[in-house]
């Protein structure tokens, strides 16, 4: 038979969902061929699988698992608990946008149950420790689903870098870690292309030259949609989608190919060796600078563990990159040939960081050289026409400590990105 289902709206207990503040809403979908008679008093576990992701094997050994095809209203990995009553109506519990985390423990989630439908309070010192350890369990198996998805010399690797495979398990694997975006054609003009990229140090160079080019680029930030996973599969931004279709994920991509549709621009280069150049220099902000210095930023935030050591030793990689760029603007005004280029524009916006917590006066005085640089390139009209006002810290904002017990939420510029 067909069986409507009505979800309802699920509790708001601080306590329950540590420091993270989510909204929750009512959704109604379609069961087939569930007979609630034969399940009376019972919890059945619901996994939406519509992505390319296979089920977290925690998820597995749960209360019984069943899948739903029903892309067009829920996102992959979304979470459905319901407890079949035979003389009542049946109803739902939604864990579509709690913490993974909870999902990870079997006995944390049929606590989190039972104290809601059967309205106990479950012992904050136990559930405190019931999370920790869900969230550790979660953590292993994520690393596992990254594994099982690279190649053996990739696997090698990262079996080398636990850092690295951590930081990809946090932001990769948990859905409520990622920020999306709905990639559509634009309203106002349909024949026009499309770009998702909000706010993020990655994505700052390519409203600059959208902008710059006179290019009508449609950007939106809106919650993760079928159409945005068909773009990019795991679910970051900036997303492309071009008026003929042409689709593109990752922000260097997207940077160059905005950039290229002025066939006059001076911004990708004089030459073939200039190009390359262009290339490297954003290849190296991209993947050495922001990713190390996301990690001495992410856990004085509180958004992954903090570990003491661990930031100074991040803190110490970032600026012997850093480092690299100091020495080559000794005698250079821009990263580039002699005037300003798409890699001057990328790599200021990845560095930006840097300036937004941790590069004070004194830091700033210790590299003159990427400092002189930076600022040169914020004054930029281009540069200074999607930024904010430009300003520069006296003192640090983070210096190596924990986090407070509240903890701040983690800037856009620092959300998952491609």
């Amino acid at each position: 038979m067909n069986e409507e289902l009505s979800i309802v709206p699920s509790i708001r207990r601080p306590a329950y969902w540590s420091n993270f503040n989510f909204e929750r809403v009512n959704r109604v979908f379609k069961l087939n061929e569930q007979e609630p008679a034969e399940l009376n008093g019972t919890y059945v576990l619901y996994w939406c699988c519509n992505n390319e992701l296979q089920p977290n094997q925690c998820l597995m050994s749960l209360l019984g698992i069943k899948t739903l095809q029903i892309q067009e209203y829920f996102w992959y990995g979304d979470v459905f608990i319901t407890r079949f009553h035979e003389d009542d109506d049946t109803f739902e519990f939604s864990c579509e946008d709690v913490p993974r985390t909870f999902l990870g423990c079997k006995k944390l989630l049929t606590n989190l149950i039972w104290s809601y439908w059967e309205n106990k309070e479950p012992e904050n010192a136990i559930f405190d420790w019931q999370y920790a350890e869900a969230k550790q369990e979660k953590l292993n198996a994520d690393k596992q689903i990254i594994l099982g998805r690279m190649s053996k010399i990739k696997r090698e690797i990262l079996k080398q870098m636990p850092w690295m495979l951590e930081y990809l398990a946090i932001t990769t694997c948990d859905g409520d870690a990622l920020v999306d975006a709905n990639i559509r054609k634009s309203k106002n003009h349909p024949g026009m292309p499309e770009v998702s990229v909000g706010d993020h140090c990655r994505t700052i160079a390519i409203k600059a030259v959208a902008k710059a080019n006179g290019l009508d680029l449609e950007i939106r930030e809106t919650p993760r949609t079928p159409e945005h996973l068909s773009i990019s599969k795991l679910g970051k931004v900036p997303a492309f989608e071009g008026a003929d279709g042409f689709k593109l994920f990752e922000c260097m991509a997207i940077a160059l190919y905005i950039t290229s549709q002025n066939e006059q621009t001076t911004l990708l280069g004089g030459n073939k060796k200039e190009y390359a150049e262009i290339i490297k220099w954003m290849s190296f902000f991209n993947n050495e600078i922001v990713i190390l210095m996301t990690q001495q930023l992410l856990p004085q935030l509180g958004v992954i563990p903090y570990d003491k050591d661990q930031v100074e030793l991040f803190t110490n990689m970032t600026q012997k990159c850093v480092d690299v760029a100091e020495e080559y603007l000794q005698d250079r005004t821009f990263l580039v040939g002699e005037q300003l280029s798409l890699a001057d524009l990328f790599c200021a916006a990845n560095i930006s960081l840097g300036f937004q917590f941790f590069y004070g006066t004194a830091w700033r005085q210790q590299n003159p050289n990427v400092s002189r640089w930076y600022e040169m390139i914020c004054h930029q009209p281009i540069y200074a026409a999607v930024t904010d006002k430009f300003q520069l810290l006296d003192e640090p904002k983070l210096t190596n400590n924990p986090p407070q017990k509240k903890p701040e939420t983690a800037p856009e510029s620092v959300a998952a990105v491609a």
